[in-house]
């Protein structure tokens, strides 16, 4: 479908409805059906699928399906429900408007002055244009599933689509930056975004020099990091922290350091100083606090509880005594290491907490960029393997549950060359 058609259809449908989360309705709605229409030959076993300036979208033959069978009495045969499938193939407007269809690298997003811009998530870019209403957006939307591009300025080109980055592809002060003073021969956990020969060509702004550099950087430094960190547990395990005390004189300036406690919270308190009796000073209500924050934020576990000693509570504490606004987004447990470390090295606390500011801050940021070039190298592989003009496979409740079984991280343990270990 030619640009001009689009254009036309969207000023004859001006739906100001759309959709930014289908989960429910993919995963939740008629699953039986869903499940059901999957096991039928000649039915798309994607979310959508173009064809000829068409849209085949699998929600909308659901619920012809489901009327239908409503209206029957009784479920449908697989000739029944092949002959419905002509009319699940809609317009790019009436998909998008509709059933919250558009191709899935995309995601609309609503931003603060008001109006709607769209991105490439894969690439952290942004596409030309800023859309007032819905309606506007629908069209572009339309546009795009319909294999057109949007016109307009960017700073590179994907497939003919002009986009701008919103973060630069680039790393500061890293050669302004010693690595941690490491002195040791173990091995190290250390999580890594990026891995040799990873580099996959198409996005001009990620070159191959800068992906090796990149990926060296982060494995010298997760390595050295990991050391470092794992060093600085086991020499205060069972050993006080010489400023603990200044931790819990700063966390007891909280606002709400001074509330009441229910009996739930009594019972969590009286845990948290059976696991941690260095914190029989911290005021009740912070501990309770900070323990909620620190298993939520970190440990990713809904609700608190107190029923182990967690040595990285601690280091949380120091983290979050001395953290600000300048360094919210620190994982807050790293940057409390950081500081016991340099404080270790013999560093006054206040130039501790300088230190372990910039170390951290740089931490987070090449994990952040790592994260984004794994992003586009992952988008460029899988983009090999697509048509360009589905979408994913569609997804039941069982198929979840049946990959949830199967999915397991994987964190590379290195020895201490940094390669692989046996072990």
């Amino acid at each position: 479908m030619d640009h001009l058609k689009v254009s036309e259809a969207c000023v004859a449908n001006t739906s100001k409805r759309i959709l930014f989360d289908e989960a429910s309705r993919y995963y939740f709605n008629n699953d039986g059906i869903r499940s059901m229409l999957k096991k039928v030959e000649g039915v798309p076993k994607v979310v959508y699928s173009v064809d000829n300036g068409r849209v085949f979208v699998f929600s909308c033959l659901v619920d012809l399906v489901d009327k239908a069978t409503s209206e029957k009495g009784s479920p449908l045969d697989d000739v029944e429900i092949r002959a419905l499938l002509p009319s699940a193939y809609l317009s790019p407007i009436d998909a998008v408007s509709k059933y919250g269809v558009w191709p899935s690298q995309y995601k609309p997003k609503r931003v603060s002055a008001g109006g709607y811009v769209i991105e490439h998530e894969p690439f952290n870019a942004c596409l030309p244009g800023l859309y007032e209403g819905t309606a506007e957006l629908n069209c572009a939307l339309a546009s795009l599933l319909a294999g057109e591009t949007i016109p307009g300025e960017g700073d590179f080109e994907y497939m003919g689509q002009s986009m701008t980055l919103l973060k630069p592809l680039e790393l500061q002060g890293w050669e302004d930056l010693p690595i941690y003073e490491y002195s040791g021969s173990d091995a190290a956990l250390a999580f890594l975004y990026l891995g040799p020969g990873g580099f996959e060509p198409g996005f001009s702004p990620l070159t191959p020099d800068l992906y090796q550099k990149i990926q060296g950087i982060e494995k010298v430094w997760n390595i050295d990091e990991s050391r470092v960190f794992n060093q600085v547990r086991d020499r205060f395990e069972n050993a006080p922290i010489d400023f603990l005390g200044d931790v819990i004189d700063l966390l007891n300036e909280a606002p709400s350091s001074d509330g009441a406690l229910d009996s739930e919270e009594h019972q969590l308190h009286k845990g948290i100083l059976h696991f941690y009796p260095e914190l029989k000073t911290l005021k009740p209500k912070v501990a309770i606090d900070c323990l909620s924050d620190f298993q939520a934020d970190e440990l990713r576990l809904r609700g608190s509880v107190s029923d182990h000693r967690d040595e990285d509570f601690i280091f949380y504490l120091i983290g979050r005594a001395f953290g600000n606004e300048k360094n919210e987004d620190f994982v807050m447990s790293s940057f409390g290491l950081s500081i016991a470390h340099f404080v270790h090295q013999g560093y006054d606390l206040p130039q501790a907490v300088d230190f372990a500011s910039k170390y951290t801050k740089f931490s987070t940021d090449l994990s952040d960029l790592a994260q984004r070039i794994s992003s586009v190298t992952r988008f460029l592989r899988d983009e090999k393997k697509s048509s360009g003009r589905d979408g994913s496979e569609v997804k039941t409740i069982e198929d979840l549950m049946r990959e949830g079984r199967k999915y397991n991280t994987a964190i590379h343990h290195l020895d201490v060359n940094g390669q692989p270990s046996k072990t």
